[in-house]
Order: C-alpha cells, then sequence, then structure tokens
C-alpha cells in the first residue's frame, strides 16, 4: 500500500496552482495524495501522479465554525496519513493538521505542526521547501494541469482576465485593449468569477466565460494564444495550462516567481512607491495607484503581440 500523504492549502486559486509541483513530486515519490481546499479548488490537482482525493473546505462560508473544523479532522484522522505538510500559515490550517495527527507534519503556520518551516523569497519554491524538509526528492518545479483545450475557443483568441482578489491589482484600461484587439481581429475570451462583471463593464469579447468552474475555464485558457491580466490566480493557471502570458505587475514584485519564459512581466518603469506589498494591499497606500493607471493599452497591446503563439 502506498503511503498517504496531506496537502493543506486553503488559500486563493493561485496559491494552490504554486502548490502543484509539491503534490506532484510526492506522487512521484509513491504518495497517495489528498488536499484540503476551497470549493472548487482541489480540481486543479487532478490528473496529477498520485494525486487522490479533494477535500472542500469552505472557510468562510458553512465551514467556518469550530464544529465543521473538528468534523473534518476527524474524516482526515481516519485516513491514516504518514505526511501532512500545510502549505498556508494560518492558524486554522495548523489545527487542522494538529487533527489529522499524521506521522510526520511540516508546515509555514505557527501552531500544529512537528516541523515549521519558514517560507522563502519565492512562490512555489517555498511549498517545495516544505517536501525539502521531509526528505522528499524534487523533479518538478514548475505548476503543471494536465488540461484538453476547448474545441470551442479559436486558435488566435486572446484571453482577458480583468479580476483579482485585491482590488490594487485590477488594471484598468481593459475597455481600450479590447478595442484594439477587435480592431486587429482577434477573438477576445474574457475570463473570471461572476461577481466580476462590473470589471468587464464596456469590454468587448466573443466568449464569456465568466463564473465558469475552474476545470472549464483552464480549458479555455489551454486554447488560447495569449493570456493577459494581473497578478492573479488565473494567470498563474493560465502558465499552468501552458499558454504564454502578459502579466502587469502594480503594487506586487515579479521577483516573487521564479523565472518563466513563458511570461512576459510589465509593470510601469521608474515609479518609486511599487513594489509596495507581497500579495497586494487592499487599497493604494498614496491613494493614486498610478502603478496601474500608467500603464498603457499601447503598451500592453505590443507585448501581447509579441507574445502570443500565432505570428
Amino acid at each position: 500500500m502506498s503511503p498517504r500523504a496531506l496537502v493543506i492549502n486553503t488559500a486563493f486559486i493561485g496559491d494552490v496552482v504554486f502548490t502543484l509541483p509539491l503534490i506532484e513530486n510526492l506522487g512521484r515519490a509513491g504518495y497517495a495524495v489528498d488536499l484540503v481546499a476551497r470549493p472548487g479548488h482541489g480540481a486543479l490537482a487532478a490528473g496529477l501522479p498520485g494525486f487522490d482525493t479533494a477535500f472542500a473546505f469552505d472557510k468562510r462560508g458553512r465551514d467556518a465554525g469550530t464544529a465543521a473544523l473538528v468534523r473534518l479532522g476527524g474524516e482526515l484522522r481516519a485516513r491514516r496519513y504518514d505526511l501532512v505538510l500545510g502549505a498556508h500559515p494560518s492558524v486554522r490550517s495548523g489545527l487542522l493538521a494538529a487533527l489529522a495527527r499524521g506521522r510526520r507534519s511540516v508546515g509555514w503556520g505557527p501552531v500544529g505542526y512537528a516541523r515549521r518551516v519558514r517560507r522563502g523569497p519565492r512562490f512555489i519554491e517555498d511549498a517545495l521547501s516544505l517536501a525539502e524538509a521531509v526528505g522528499i526528492p524534487i523533479d518538478v518545479r514548475t505548476p503543471h494541469h494536465p488540461t484538453t483545450p476547448d474545441p470551442a475557443v479559436p486558435a488566435d483568441a486572446v484571453a482577458l482576465v480583468p479580476g483579482s482578489r485585491r482590488a490594487t491589482k485590477r488594471w484598468p484600461h481593459w475597455a481600450s485593449l479590447a478595442s484594439r484587439l477587435r480592431a486587429a481581429g482577434r477573438p477576445i475570451v474574457l475570463l473570471g468569477s461572476e461577481g466580476e462583471r462590473d470589471l468587464a463593464d464596456g469590454v468587448h469579447r466573443d466568449l464569456d466565460t465568466l463564473g465558469w468552474p475552474l476545470c472549464r475555464a483552464a480549458a479555455a485558457l489551454a486554447a488560447c494564444d495569449v493570456a493577459v491580466g494581473g497578478d492573479s490566480g488565473l494567470l498563474h493557471l493560465a502558465r499552468a495550462v501552458g499558454t504564454p502570458v502578459v502579466m502587469l505587475f502594480g503594487p506586487t514584485a515579479a521577483s516573487r516567481l521564479p523565472p518563466d519564459p513563458g511570461r512576459l512581466d510589465l509593470a510601469v518603469p521608474g515609479l518609486p512607491c511599487r513594489p509596495c506589498s507581497d500579495r497586494g494591499p487592499r487599497r493604494c497606500p498614496l491613494g493614486h495607484h498610478r502603478c496601474l493607471a500608467d500603464l498603457s493599452p499601447d503598451t500592453v497591446f505590443g507585448s501581447l503581440q509579441s507574445q502570443a503563439r500565432s505570428p
């Protein structure tokens, strides 16, 4: 029987994407791997080597209370994990790891683990450090989400991803960019959550996938020629399915991500106030948001033309 491992990551989409190499390396090392994640996010690990079961944990909804935490902890404990890895630094994730009672446990959080590992300067690498701490060999260092491209998406389509959990990571010029793409004859696919429709006002699109489940959104991204958006989970997912991206960096820094030839990073040059945050502040500390407001649609359009797979 294969040893069993549990990975806990109840953060946002991008954080789970960054955890995929950890899950894949565990699977390649012979582990059957389970994942605790927010509802729908566990599907991102489907198809990876060794992946077994996703446990949905709606920590801000139906599972917000102590009773739900204890109940899930009991379910996990019954699976008798050899290894529990906490890829999220919250106390709640640590308590869940403690309730799972794995033979070995390693995590970033302040409580709940037999061994604590400090997060590193780069995403993905800090997740892999959890496996390295227990001697798991690291053969894969980039996110991979096995995906069949959606045949309904034109091969020369451009994916626009206007949303982000943090408003300060949202670029404000989507309608202008869409007009330039339309004039160039490029089909446009709009991606994001159902709650981001207000960000798409005035944006022409040939296909609207707002609110699609992650696996369908991944298939749409895989079919697109190139994707563009802020430092957000769907852009990181686009790289995981192999689509070139143009990523617009405002308050955050591209240096938190490993180098990637399929990702073109754009930022306003010479702006002394950026970057100002690891993950994006809730509002611009200076009130002007120039780090994204000053990034022109012409610059973004030209970068898309150079980054696209199609000539």
